[in-house]
């Protein structure tokens, strides 16, 4: 293990006494430099917008009195400084609502308190690598309402590439692809059997990579994941945008609806928000939509067999002229497997 990453400053939130005892003891025999705790959510608000140092890591309890932690992980990634590093929920809850209300929220990993301690600090590890060297681009809202012209400001000229996965700030309910990976991974098995996953492909997606602006193409994003929320209706929906021009969404108790159903419904709020629009690029943006799947029910290749099932679907519903354009997924599933 690298210098590099056992430098790591993390601060451990948790109510428990015992707790805050405990993690210091844990990650300083792992050689890691002296953890910094807080007892509160309000406590660590505090610490984190002091602006005296940066944590590289945060480790949050979900029920602790007042702001619980998952109130404070969303009340992190609203700090600019914070928005995209690592989150991992350390908690003794393990129901399938609470795992994915942290995960909404901005958590990228889960772990019970139950599990053994080196488990605790190799996924510390994993965030690290997989949120740094395999950074996902977040798009924030603030770059993009930037009005002054800039070299990205240009049609096609962007900061990432068309295969890239992207994060644009504020879309409620889409989530990073790691953090995806690891939802599906910490679902309970009594939470697959109603669980679906299904891929939704923006039609030609390198035209529009191509003709628009960053700004444009972030809104073309936020409006076909916000047509998948509105279209999908169940309030259990995750979802990430993992590149060329793909959507993985990972739903619950939705066992009955039809993918044809979901491709009718976000083409026609595609098509109301181009009638509202005047901005082109919404113009002739239109999706189509993967047969479900039936998550695998092997906890340790969840990911990789349920995310090429999708892929293979999604595939097979392309209509881009005979150009497939899909995502490479092999960085995240390097954590994955």
């Amino acid at each position: 293990m690298s210098q590099q990453e056992l430098d790591v400053k993390i601060l451990a939130v948790d109510d428990s006494p015992i707790s805050r005892d405990l993690l210091p003891v844990l990650f300083s025999s792992s050689g890691f430099p002296p953890l910094h705790v807080a007892e509160s959510g309000a406590a660590a608000l505090a610490i984190l917008g002091n602006g005296d140092q940066q944590f590289d890591c945060l480790i949050l309890d979900v029920e602790m009195p007042g702001m619980d932690g998952i109130e404070l992980c969303s009340r992190v990634r609203q700090l600019a400084r914070y928005r995209d590093v690592p989150i991992i929920m350390l908690t003794a809850r393990d129901d399938a609502q609470t795992i994915e209300t942290a995960f909404a929220a901005g958590a990228n990993d889960y772990i019970l308190k139950s599990a053994a301690a080196k488990e605790l600090v190799g996924r510390v590890h994993v965030a690290q690598r997989m949120l740094h060297r395999n950074a996902c681009q977040v798009l924030s809202s603030k770059e993009l309402a930037k009005g002054a012209a800039t070299p990205l400001s240009r049609s096609g000229k962007h900061s990432f590439a068309l295969a890239d996965s992207l994060l644009v700030e504020g879309v409620d309910r889409l989530i990073l692809p790691f953090s995806l990976g690891n939802y599906l991974t910490q679902l309970p098995a009594e939470a697959l059997t109603g669980t679906r996953i299904f891929g939704v492909q923006i039609e030609d997606p390198v035209r529009h990579y191509h003709d628009n602006t960053t700004r444009n193409f972030a809104t073309i994003l936020a409006r076909v994941a916000r047509g998948i929320c509105a279209t999908v209706e169940t309030d259990r929906l995750l979802m990430s945008y993992v590149g060329g021009g793909a959507f993985y969404c990972i739903a619950r108790d939705i066992a009955g609806e039809q993918p044809q159903d979901f491709e009718a419904g976000i083409n026609r709020y595609l098509e109301t928000c181009a009638s509202a629009s005047v901005l082109a690029a919404l113009q002739s943006v239109s999706v189509c939509v993967s047969a479900l799947v039936v998550p695998s029910a092997r906890r340790g290749q969840r990911v990789r067999v349920s995310f090429d099932r999708v892929k293979d679907r999604v595939n097979a519903r392309v209509r881009m002229d005979g150009v497939e354009c899909q995502p490479d997924m092999e960085r995240e599933r390097t954590a994955w497997q």
